[in-house]
């Protein structure tokens, strides 16, 4: 399994359908960077356009003009010039033409004090200790971790993942999942104990594609069993990264 954190992204302006020296079809997907005269990456999954509501089978010689972030980790294999190869694995539609991500710091500092907890919680457990990490030059941020209210809460979001895993294991099923991608999307990133923002459709894809496999496909509308096991998978995937 690639880490999170090896995962890189390259803005798309530009698709093209293109060959292969061997003949396979692929798409040549471009960067916005205009001084760059050959395609960034090559898609060999044609029907992962769909993501960015470009129809593969209409994809011929013209370029389609669309901007878009394309998800790709770097190959073992290289080129001549001795450059890894970009294998992309997933796309994500630009929203309202701003290629840049709202950052929320207040949110980012959140996730690091859950991360930190959890990691503080597993090595307690194991008769070791956390060692003291300076977050910044704000005291209240560097001695979070000493809050027992704060760790409690921590606690509590732990059981609760502890106590979702139980469930699937004994094929139960939690209410309120919705039925439909973009919908779980949202739902995860409303919920207090979601491990990590989804980024959207694309995002959700990659990891469901991670932890099911890449023949994993879509529930049907009212398949409540598999949307609820695409919930879980997404749990799972992130608290077996911590």
């Amino acid at each position: 399994m690639s880490a999170v954190s090896d995962v890189k992204r390259e803005l798309i302006g530009r698709v093209e359908l293109g060959k292969t020296k061997s003949g396979k079809v692929v798409a040549n997907l471009y960067s916005t960077d205009t001084r760059l005269e050959f395609p960034a990456m090559q898609l060999f999954d044609l029907s992962m356009l769909e993501t960015v509501g470009i129809d593969p089978n209409t994809l011929d010689q013209d370029p389609i003009h669309r901007r878009f972030w394309a998800y790709y980790t770097e190959s073992e294999k290289t080129t001549s010039k001795g450059n890894p190869y970009r294998d992309c694995q997933y796309l994500e539609l630009v929203e309202n033409g701003n290629p840049e991500p709202k950052t929320n710091s207040g949110t980012i500092l959140t996730e690091v004090r859950a991360i930190r907890a959890l990691l503080e919680i597993l090595v307690s457990q194991r008769g070791s200790e956390v060692p003291r990490v300076v977050l910044g030059a704000d005291d209240e941020n560097a001695e979070w971790i000493a809050d027992a209210e704060t760790r409690a809460e921590e606690q509590a979001i732990h059981d609760e993942l502890e106590a979702m895993h139980a469930a699937a294991q004994n094929g139960k099923t939690e209410a309120g999942v919705p039925m439909g991608s973009q919908a779980l999307v949202e739902w995860l990133n409303a919920r207090a104990d979601n491990p990590k923002t989804c980024d959207g459709v694309g995002h959700l894809i990659y990891v469901m594609k991670k932890q099911f496999g890449n023949s994993w496909e879509w529930p049907t509308g009212t398949d409540q069993d598999g949307w609820t096991q695409a919930a879980r998978g997404w749990y799972e995937y992130w608290k077996a990264l911590s």
